[in-house]
């Protein structure tokens, strides 16, 4: 006998922190919840993290570029393919930051994280560079989902170092 679609809740949660070493802070975040259903059914659910990096100004840049172009980028995308067009968006974010990293020299060691996640019918597919972290959480459980993109979360993924010594 076959069921219906399982009906699940989805919660977001986004802080940010500026952290024990910066003065400004250098986060940015976005939620994608189409309002129009077509664009829902198609593309769904779209939620970025990006965190800065080259000095203030560099940093606090880089991440807006990231968010922004992950999200004009995907969202416009027609590829079927949605853990496709979401690397495509990553992609694209990855060149828009360098492209205005080349444009401004003021600007010229900046860079950022990415972390994106699409929720469509069901499925989460998720996108992810450096070390902005994604995490499931269910059933009173967390579970991490992405691997650190540092020489620390290289550590431990190799088996060098266990969790509890990072």
């Amino acid at each position: 006998m076959m069921s219906g679609p399982s009906v699940f809740e989805i919660g977001v949660a986004c802080q940010t922190d500026v952290g024990l070493v910066r003065s400004a802070n250098q986060d940015s975040f976005l939620v994608v919840e189409p309002s129009d259903p077509r664009i829902l059914a198609t593309r769904g659910r779209l939620v970025i993290v990006a965190d800065g990096m080259g000095g203030h100004a560099g940093g606090e840049t880089a991440s807006r570029i990231v968010v922004e172009t992950v999200a004009t980028t995907y969202m416009n995308d027609t590829n079927p393919n949605l853990s496709g067009a979401l690397a495509h968006a990553v992609e694209e974010a990855n060149r828009a930051v360098y492209a205005e990293s080349i444009r401004n020299p003021a600007l010229h060691k900046m860079g950022s994280t990415c972390t994106a996640l699409v929720v469509h019918n069901g499925l989460a597919y998720l996108a992810h560079v450096g070390d902005s972290r994604c995490y499931l959480v269910r059933d009173g459980q967390i579970r991490q989902m992405t691997v650190d993109h540092s020489k620390v979360g290289l550590l431990v993924a190799s088996g060098m170092i266990t969790p509890e010594q990072a």
